[in-house]
């Protein structure tokens, strides 16, 4: 007490401030480390819905083209419609290389930005490895070395890889480390995609159907 008796007008004034400074600024502090783990669960996050989002474009391109190939296989070779579908299904596959080009460098660049679980590497390995193969899926179709059903099949697989993508990144995102609601930004993603995809499924099996 006479210690701070004998202390100036401002050493009391520093003396009664300083320790409520000390603990505003632990408080601030304590913010601050909470808001950056959330910026970094954002990025997170974010980066996780551009993962989702990248397939969605390759998707569209490699259903037209399995619809195409299907066309193909319906048409009686050396006629004007196999030419014409040829011709289609020509145009059709350059489409699907651009945006097959545009899909990998967009999934290096995420992969580039996130960590993400074994589960979501492992359907990247996997849907890797099938697109490697799709020329050879190209190759057989025009060969007619399969039949009609066996290269939907194939396509269907590669598409399907895809989109089940989508669920592995939505319970990732679930994850309560990460932004509550975050489901909510992906589940109509996956309801979307799932339901087109069923609708393209669809539309082979009417057509082989009708060979």
């Amino acid at each position: 007490m006479n210690l701070i008796n004998n202390l100036s007008m401002r050493g009391k004034l520093l003396t009664l401030v300083v320790p409520a400074l000390v603990v505003i600024a632990w408080f601030a502090i304590d913010s601050i480390a909470n808001s950056y783990d959330e910026l970094g669960n954002m990025r997170q996050l974010r980066t996780m819905v551009e993962l989702a989002d990248i397939g969605d474009p390759l998707i569209e391109t490699l259903q037209k083209e399995r619809g195409r190939s299907a066309v193909r296989f319906a048409s009686q070779p050396e006629t004007d419609a196999a030419k014409q579908s040829t011709r289609e299904l020509e145009t059709q596959r350059q489409q699907t290389d651009a945006r097959l080009r545009d899909y990998r460098a967009q999934l290096d660049t995420a992969l580039a930005h996130a960590d993400f679980d074994n589960s979501v590497t492992d359907n990247i390995q996997s849907v890797r490895q099938a697109l490697s193969d799709l020329n050879s899926l190209r190759q057989s179709v025009d060969r007619r070395s399969i039949v009609a059903a066996e290269s939907a099949k194939r396509y269907t697989a590669i598409i399907m890889g895809l989109m089940d993508r989508i669920p592995l990144i939505i319970r990732r995102a679930t994850d309560p480390e990460l932004t509550p609601g975050s489901e909510r930004l992906l589940r109509p993603c996956r309801d979307y995609r799932a339901s087109r995809s069923g609708a393209g499924r669809r539309r082979i099996t009417h057509s082989q159907r009708r060979l």
